[in-house]
């Protein structure tokens, strides 16, 4: 029983954090855990454990747990200790959480590691370079031709003008409010901020099989996945043996080798055009 558990002046063990702190767990669960944990004096197992839990927690469980360890100088060093280490992918972390490690990398004297939760790949920042012309090219763009190459890239998960397929957040409130440079990074560096709702998770389930997508459903009984073209795969939380968040978007990395910078200046320009 959670509440026990949490009233009991006895930590709760390592055995008992997991089953909380798993997707077989309701989300509700989930956080209410971490919030209990929250409430308790900050020990190295327990934070050591909400650690090494993160990609197996739900998007919103996922966010309490992020909020509990930046909450003290133990956790954001676990934390940060796991980043170093790979343990935690950059792109697992809210935008907000990787702020306050860097503040606090800087501040204990590991400034490499204060870059690396900001900035993108080294490779993705070589090809934003070389894409630098499709923001400025040197030919008029044609939004006519972006469309094109939306709907022949783009469209298995994105929609716009009633083509496509919704599988991340709405495109068009996205485009809201964005310049061209923001939408090239979204595009050819797509996991450099992902809002932990669209984090790609990897679960596999007590038969063996594995399988992906976004969480878009959940309930005290079962996981529904969306991937590719809106396909939904609904899992129910007793056929899950392990979740594991990646820490990528759904969205893959290597875009520039189906859209050259000329077409991705029409696509940008589409894409601008659709966003108002």
């Amino acid at each position: 029983n959670l509440a026990l558990a949490l009233l009991s002046p006895d930590e709760p063990t390592a055995e008992v954090l997991g089953d909380w702190l798993s997707a077989r767990s309701p989300v509700e669960l989930q956080t209410a855990a971490i919030q209990g944990l929250a409430t308790r004096s900050f020990n190295a197992n327990t934070v050591g454990s909400v650690v090494g839990s993160l990609k197996s927690l739900s998007a919103a469980g996922r966010r309490e747990a992020e909020l509990y360890l930046v909450g003290s100088a133990l956790g954001r060093n676990a934390l940060l200790t796991a980043f170093e280490r790979g343990d935690v992918p950059q792109g697992l972390l809210e935008s907000s959480t990787r702020l306050r490690l860097a503040k606090h990398a800087t501040e204990t004297n590991k400034s490499e590691l204060a870059v690396k939760l900001t900035s993108g790949s080294t490779t993705r920042v070589k090809v934003l370079e070389a894409y630098k012309t499709a923001i400025t090219p040197t030919q008029p763009a044609d939004a006519e031709k972006g469309r094109l190459v939306f709907r022949k890239n783009c469209a298995t998960c994105h929609r716009l003008e009633n083509h496509g397929h919704t599988v991340g957040p709405d495109l068009l409130a996205a485009l809201k409010g964005k310049d061209k440079a923001t939408l090239l990074v979204a595009i050819l560096d797509p996991n450099r901020e992902i809002d932990a709702r669209y984090v790609n998770q990897l679960v596999t389930l007590k038969t063996g099989r594995t399988t992906t997508g976004l969480t878009s459903v959940e309930t005290a009984s079962s996981l529904t996945l969306r991937r590719a073209e809106a396909v939904e795969e609904v899992l129910l939380r007793g056929q899950i043996d392990q979740v594991e968040a990646t820490g990528q978007s759904l969205m893959p990395e290597g875009l520039e080798k189906e859209i050259p910078p000329a077409s991705m200046a029409d696509l940008l320009a589409y894409l601008l055009q659709q966003g108002g």
